[in-house]
């Protein structure tokens, strides 16, 4: 008997179709992965930020960061007044309380990491320096699970 190796036409197809199948669930979970962990990496830096917030808030008799001068009174030493400080000489003995302001991680304003008191082009957060709070530049758009970005 002189049989030749190799697959058939139809076994061919029939993997082809296997794959195609196991594709058309793998790849929507895995981008939903990926929008998940996004979203956790947005909550994790809103936890991080307010955490700062409090902790100068706490050092500065109850004060917190001005809104204009946010990321520069959060990432460098500060006196008891808020006057910001590259070196920490002096009077400046407080902070610096996070290494950087980070960028939205997700949502509406993902990759914008400008800090302002009002929403509009190119924020990221919105802080209220008369109460610390401070939140994702979103209104009615909601992440991965159905929650609202600006509930986080």
């Amino acid at each position: 008997m002189n049989r030749r190796g190799g697959f058939s036409l139809l076994e061919l197809a029939i993997v082809l179709v296997v794959l195609g199948l196991i594709a058309a669930i793998a790849v929507p979970r895995l981008s939903r992965a990926g929008t998940g962990a996004a979203d956790a990496a947005l909550e994790q830096d809103l936890t991080t930020l307010r955490g700062a917030v409090e902790c100068y808030a706490a050092e500065h008799c109850g004060v917190y960061p001005a809104a204009t001068t946010f990321r520069e009174q959060l990432r460098r030493y500060t006196d008891g007044s808020g006057v910001v400080s590259k070196d920490r000489l002096g009077r400046y003995q407080f902070g610096p309380y996070v290494r950087d302001v980070p960028s939205v991680a997700a949502g509406p304003s993902k990759g914008f990491g400008r800090v302002a008191a009002e929403p509009g082009q190119g924020v990221g957060w919105i802080y209220d320096e008369s109460t610390g709070q401070i939140r994702v530049n979103a209104r009615e758009e909601r992440d991965s699970l159905g929650r609202r970005y600006a509930d986080y």
